[in-house]
């Protein structure tokens, strides 16, 4: 994909993209690019760098973990070292490239990878303090579930609830 065409934005999985001057071209002068990478399930998105070269200092290539520029910035890229494998976490990846009206070069290829959510979802499971509650005496409760959870929701059928992973809980009948 090119940064700097019609697509602003993508929900492959996988991919490549570069400046608009292509595999092996020049870069215009003057471009304000942004690509928003955002798979279904993504846990994690690897970008990777094949060939960078940009006016140093005037010239960059920046990328974010989220969807805005107001998310954490993840590279601040300028001149002709290749950088790192870049990881974002959030989901959502946005590039961003940016030329002055000067100099050009030959800019820059990558490559991105998703890791996808777990195919094994959490399995609920419990314990309790008591087998036998006495009437308006409290329960606790503690949470066996495996494959790593995020949040929790129990449902006393009494017309309460909580989303405490451990709660404890009086019933009144």
């Amino acid at each position: 994909l090119s940064m700097c065409g019609s697509t602003t934005s993508t929900t492959s999985i996988s991919g490549s993209l570069a400046d608009d001057g292509g595999s092996g071209g020049n870069y215009s002068n003057n471009k304000s690019c942004l690509m928003l990478i955002e798979p279904a399930c993504a846990d994690s998105i690897i970008l990777n760098f094949s060939q960078f070269s940009l006016e140093n200092g005037y010239d960059y290539v920046r990328v974010y973990d989220g969807t805005t520029t107001s998310a954490t910035q993840i590279l601040n890229a300028t001149g002709t070292t290749l950088p790192a494998n870049v990881v974002a976490t959030s989901g959502a990846m946005l590039v961003q490239f940016y030329s002055d009206a000067y100099v050009v070069s030959t800019g820059f290829e990558a490559s991105w990878t998703t890791v996808l959510a777990s195919a094994n979802p959490p399995v609920a499971n419990f314990s309790k303090s008591t087998s036998n509650p006495v009437y308006g005496g409290s329960v606790s409760f503690t949470d066996l579930t495996t494959n790593s959870p995020s949040s929790w929701y129990w449902d006393f059928d009494d017309g309460t609830s909580s989303s405490a992973q451990n709660p404890t809980h009086t019933f009144n009948n």
